[in-house]
C-alpha cells in the first residue's frame, strides 16, 4: 500500500481509492483554457470548468472522470494501469485541439476533496468528436513516485 499525503492533509492510496482522469485544454485559441499551477491541489481548482473535458464533453464534474483501471504499483513506485478508454468524448468549444494535457487524481466526497495528482502534456493533442479516446499509457508506466 502507498499512500501520498499532500499538504491538505487527504490521504491518497492509488490502489484502492478511486483515481480517475480528464482531458484538460490548454493551448487552444480562446478564453476556455486551463492554465497549469503548482498551487492547484484539488478538483475545484480546475478552472474554467469548460476546459476540462470527460466522458461527458466539458464541464465535467468532479466525479465524472474515467476511472484508471487495474493499477500497479511497482517496487520502484512506479504508477501504472490498463490502457483508459473514454467513451463518446464530445466536442466542446469548437476549436482544433481540446484535449492536450491529461489531469489525474482522486474522485474524493466533493471537488474540494478530491486531490489532483498528477498533470501530464506530453503528447499530440486531440480534437473530440463524440467518439471514444483511449489513453494508452507508457509502457514504463504513467508516473513515478520519489520520496
Amino acid at each position: 500500500m502507498l499512500s501520498l499525503s499532500g499538504a491538505t492533509g487527504l490521504d491518497v492510496d492509488v490502489l484502492t481509492d478511486t483515481i480517475a482522469v480528464v482531458f484538460a485544454n490548454i493551448t487552444a485559441p480562446g478564453a476556455n483554457l486551463y492554465t497549469f499551477s503548482q498551487t492547484h491541489d484539488m478538483f475545484d481548482d480546475l478552472s474554467p470548468a469548460t476546459a476540462i473535458f470527460g466522458d461527458g464533453g466539458p464541464s465535467i464534474p468532479y466525479s465524472g472522470g474515467e476511472p484508471i483501471l487495474s493499477p500497479t504499483l511497482s517496487v520502484a513506485s512506479v504508477f501504472d494501469a490498463a490502457d483508459t478508454v473514454m467513451t463518446a468524448v464530445a466536442a466542446g468549444i469548437g476549436v482544433t485541439a481540446e484535449g492536450e494535457a491529461l489531469i489525474i487524481y482522486k474522485i474524493g466526497g466533493a471537488p474540494n476533496a478530491s486531490p489532483l495528482i498528477a498533470f501530464i502534456d506530453s503528447f499530440s493533442a486531440i480534437t473530440f468528436n463524440g467518439g471514444n479516446v483511449t489513453i494508452q499509457w507508457n509502457a514504463a508506466g504513467i508516473f513515478q513516485l520519489i520520496p
